[in-house]
């Protein structure tokens, strides 16, 4: 029987997807980047994997098909009690958030913001920017920039949060605010942001669909079973704390269950008056190094 191939893209909390996976037989999983997902998707050259907003909807028009409800985003559940906008950041929280706008004032103070792009989030995390655009424009109506020029100045840092977000913090002098953009989205939205959802090319019969989603089902339930070991595996590699890891990974939920419909839309809208928007634009560039 031939092997059926499943993208994985390197984002680390999308890690409880994988391990195991290529036990079951019938897949294999090679590494993708998140803008090469899409066309290798479209062109019917992998089976499924996990797609940013953006390429999500596009994906959709093209007769893909979402595997059920399973996808990444942050569970809003984990947010009482935290507070990420005051002066210095709350570590306990931008430790577990996704992407992190770092400013040197309040946003909603700014009256022009010109934001730096990190590097690993323009070549890895297009997503990143979408919500910050998103954020800017429509939620704090601020106009602003992005740029990715290593040498511009900019006010605000667009980077990775998580288990390194320590050491980030100590890098980022002048930038004494910070903002959880998935936070941000749920304060706003009152829905959760879901940075990625699988998807299956338009060729896979119900069958298929059926039996993926079972065998996917499986394996998250095996990993998270599992997730002290893995968040500990990860912690050597990225020589930060396993609490750190840990608390990373508890904070992602990868079922929107009832979230599902919800955040579809609201995110297929938002991104729509995004179009129509004169409040930002990108520059040209490579990406701001850390």
């Amino acid at each position: 029987m031939e092997q059926k191939v499943l993208g994985r893209i390197g984002h680390q909390a999308l890690s409880p997807f994988y391990p195991r996976f290529e036990s079951v037989a019938r897949y294999l999983t090679f590494p993708v980047s998140g803008r090469a997902m899409g066309d290798l998707l479209r062109r019917g050259r992998i089976f499924a994997g996990p797609v940013a907003p953006l390429e999500y909807f596009r994906l959709l028009k093209a007769g893909c098909e979402p595997l059920h409800d399973y996808g990444l985003f942050v569970n809003p559940y984990i947010y009482e009690n935290m507070d990420t906008t005051h002066a210095g950041g709350a570590m306990a929280a931008l430790v577990q958030a996704p992407y992190v706008l770092m400013m040197s004032g309040p946003v909603h103070r700014s009256k022009y913001v010109r934001v730096g792009v990190s590097e690993d989030i323009f070549h890895g995390c297009p997503d990143a920017m979408l919500l910050a655009q998103l954020l800017l424009t429509l939620y704090w109506e601020v106009p602003h920039s992005l740029g990715t020029d290593p040498d511009g100045e900019y006010d605000a840092l667009l980077c990775e949060g998580g288990p390194t977000m320590r050491s980030r913090i100590r890098w980022a002098k002048g930038l004494g605010y910070a903002y959880d953009l998935a936070l941000e989205w749920y304060r706003w939205r009152k829905t959760p942001y879901a940075f990625y959802r699988w998807v299956s090319q338009p060729d896979v019969s119900n069958l298929g669909r059926k039996e993926l989603t079972r065998d996917l089902n499986l394996t998250l339930e095996l990993n998270l079973r599992n997730l002290p070991s893995l968040a500990l595996e990860h912690a050597n590699m990225l020589d930060c704390q396993r609490h750190d890891s840990l608390a990373y990974y508890q904070s992602f939920g990868y079922r929107l269950d009832l979230w599902a419909e919800n955040s579809e839309a609201q995110l297929g809208g938002m991104i729509e008056l995004l179009k129509n928007s004169e409040l930002a634009f990108m520059d040209s560039g490579s990406g701001v190094n850390l």
